[in-house]
């Protein structure tokens, strides 16, 4: 059992016990360039074909505790974007499953408070199962293939 836990509310989100097809995404943390700017506009934008798609629920998970991730979604406008913000401070278990960002090629030498906070990741869930997964290469850029994604929803 994976979960994380709804930053609106801390209700605990069992990933393998969701129903249908969903897609969690994973990020380092609230605030940072890449995922307010790149990232989560990224998947904001596809919403609408995501949802054609056939999946249900949407996800993005981050490091930092609910309170962060409730400010950012508020100072950022995403609070009707139709997706759901989790953490995984504290448990830490997307972490083993993800990975974290010391593990990124040349950043093993990050101190723990940034090397410990989650890679950021892409995963297709259908009925608690992985179907399909891509893991940013490095962090620092926004690479996904959003394409290849809903390909894989397709299958």
């Amino acid at each position: 059992m994976t979960t994380v836990y709804a930053a609106s509310n801390n209700e605990p989100i069992d990933i393998e016990s969701l129903e249908g097809t969903s897609l969690i995404v994973t990020i380092p943390a609230a605030f940072s360039g890449t995922c307010t700017e790149q990232c989560v506009p990224g998947i904001l934008s596809v919403i609408t074909e995501l949802r054609d798609a056939g999946v249900g629920r949407i996800i993005i998970v981050c490091s930092d505790q609910p309170f962060a991730i409730n400010e950012w979604v508020r100072y950022s406008k995403w609070a009707k974007s139709n997706v759901e913000f989790a953490s995984d401070f504290g448990s830490f278990q997307m972490r083993g499953l993800i990975g974290k960002l010391s593990d990124e090629e040349g950043k093993k030498t990050l101190p723990p408070c940034v090397g410990d906070l989650l890679r950021r990741s892409y995963t297709l869930y259908r009925d608690g199962k992985v179907l399909w997964q891509y893991r940013e290469k490095d962090t620092v850029a926004y690479t996904l293939n959003v394409q290849e994604m809903l390909s894989a929803v397709a299958q």
